[in-house]
């Protein structure tokens, strides 16, 4: 459940440890004088700022992909804050973060295009990371109900690799557990067991940022590696979203994957925009 009281007091640490920091070089008589902040010192500010954007912008989208959640929150107040947090989306996390760093970026000069061509495969590490997190909690990142017979070639794998109800979810859904050690609103399966989507996309960017990681030193275009982030993230999810349980924007679309085929879109767009900026930026041999 988290608490409230000691997060306020580690917040006041790390505040008053930022305040020393500054003090620490402090003269007696300000002078004035420039300066070299090389690119690695804006770290930890530009990990703030991505942890706060990411962490509302994810708030944002899950709200926008429930909307009900606000029309509940107004008509009763007495829910808390906490009530609109049902829930967290990657993509608005990502999205809004990298705005946020963008920003940053553009008024400090320092150069977009590095950051982000380092930022693609530890983002890719990082979401399947995350996706471990999904699939222990049960926090219904899960698939669509799997009733199917798991199939030879996985017959040396786990059965709940192919389909799993989820014991003790954190939300509390399905039917009630005949045998339980935890609090009774954590005393729930699912009725049918459904493919454990979390685990696949584990596995899926783990093998992806394997890929993307040793194509590192092989890709001399700037913006390449990153274009190439964002093509195949998106494919990623694009492809588990076909077995997936989120919420419909019509049509039968979800926000996912009218993200994930934008994402696809620029991704192709991009590497081929930076790659023939690049060829037309090399010098060209003439032969006489």
């Amino acid at each position: 459940q988290g608490n409230a009281i000691a997060g306020i007091v580690v917040a006041g640490i790390l505040v008053y440890l930022r305040y020393r920091e500054s003090e620490k070089d402090k003269l007696e008589t300000p002078i004035t004088k420039e300066i070299d902040v090389h690119a690695h010192e804006h770290m930890g500010n530009i990990t703030l700022m991505a942890v706060a954007g990411g962490i509302g912008g994810a708030v944002l989208f899950a709200t926008l992909e429930k909307p009900e959640l606000i029309s509940q929150f107004i008509s009763k107040p007495s829910l808390g804050f906490s009530h609109l947090y049902n829930g967290l989306t990657i993509y608005g996390g990502v999205i809004i973060a990298a705005l946020i760093c963008y920003v940053y970026f553009r008024k400090n000069k320092l150069n977009v295009a590095q950051f982000l061509d380092a930022l693609g495969p530890t983002v890719l590490l990082a979401y399947g990371i995350g996706r471990i997190g999904c699939q222990m909690s049960g926090d219904g990142d899960w698939g669509i109900d799997n009733l199917a017979a798991k199939p030879d070639w996985m017959a040396m794998m786990p059965d709940w690799l192919w389909a799993y109800d989820y014991p003790n979810n954190i939300n509390g859904e399905g039917i009630p557990m005949e045998v339980c050690n935890f609090e009774p609103k954590y005393c729930f399966r699912l009725e049918n067991p459904v493919f454990p989507t979390p685990i696949y996309e584990t596995i899926m960017s783990f093998g992806l940022f394997a890929i993307i990681w040793n194509l590192r030193k092989k890709i001399n275009i700037p913006m390449m590696m990153f274009s190439l982030y964002v093509l195949i993230t998106g494919a990623e999810r694009l492809l588990i979203e076909q077995i997936r349980v989120n919420t419909e924007y019509g049509n039968g679309f979800t926000q996912a994957e009218l993200i994930s085929v934008g994402l696809i879109v620029l991704g192709v767009a991009g590497m081929i925009f930076f790659y023939l900026r690049f060829k037309k930026k090399q010098p060209h041999n003439s032969t006489e």
